[in-house]
């Protein structure tokens, strides 16, 4: 990339770090500067061995039921968000209206901009969801969360086609699995995991009122 560009920096870069790294990244409303920086002062992060027990820990289970997201061993359950079941008649409307357009056509570009816009909306309205519902499990003081070990990629697959003696085509109950495949994908469980050790580094204690961290281990059970 040549020449200069404009951008808008919502913060200054911290005195005393130095610039390592700059992500550019194209999303449906603009783009994305991403600077890495780095401070040889910070001290190096050491986890703490922790060794798990009724006290320090909490399971949490998977839960596709209504409105509940998750289910801890505590008897909570978190409610979800399911925002593509919210906008999946938005966008299915402008994918037929892009659809119908021309290819090359300056509508068909501008209605396809539309649709990546929805899709960002969605994607967003998950990482938010995530972001909080991981900030309110850090926030019980827990120390290891055990979760079971799903193969999401296998939940969210399609069935595989049947044939009969004759070589004909059979119902394989793909028809009556892809709600529960749009489900898997809509909730994103794996992105509250990545969250969890995210929250985990730097947490509000409110014991001494005041920023500290809290080691947390994540264990996940077959």
């Amino acid at each position: 990339m040549d020449g200069w560009v404009k951008i808008r920096l919502h913060r200054p870069l911290p005195d005393g770090f130095t610039l390592k790294n700059i992500l550019v990244t194209k999303k449906a409303d603009g783009w994305y500067f991403t600077f890495a920086i780095e401070d040889p002062s910070v001290p190096v992060f050491n986890l703490d061995e922790i060794i798990p027990t009724w006290d320090n820990s909490l399971g949490m289970d998977a839960v596709l039921h209504e409105q509940d997201y998750l289910a801890t061993s505590e008897g909570k359950k978190l409610p979800s968000v399911k925002s593509f079941r919210k906008n999946q008649s938005k966008l299915a409307k402008v994918s037929r209206q892009k659809a119908l357009r021309k290819k090359g056509s300056a509508r068909r570009k501008k209605l396809a901009k539309r649709e990546g816009r929805i899709h960002q909306t969605i994607a967003r309205s998950r990482r938010d969801h995530a972001y909080k519902t991981a900030h309110q499990l850090v926030r019980t003081e827990k120390k290891v969360f055990f979760h079971e070990k799903l193969n999401l990629a296998g939940l969210s697959k399609r069935n595989e086609a049947k044939k009969d003696d004759n070589g004909n085509f059979i119902k394989n109950g793909q028809a009556s699995k892809s709600g529960l495949n749009k489900s898997w994908n809509d909730a994103e469980k794996w992105s509250i995991l990545y969250y969890i050790g995210l929250h985990s580094l730097e947490s509000w204690s409110k014991s001494s009122k005041g920023k500290s961290c809290l080691h947390v281990s994540i264990i996940g059970i077959s």
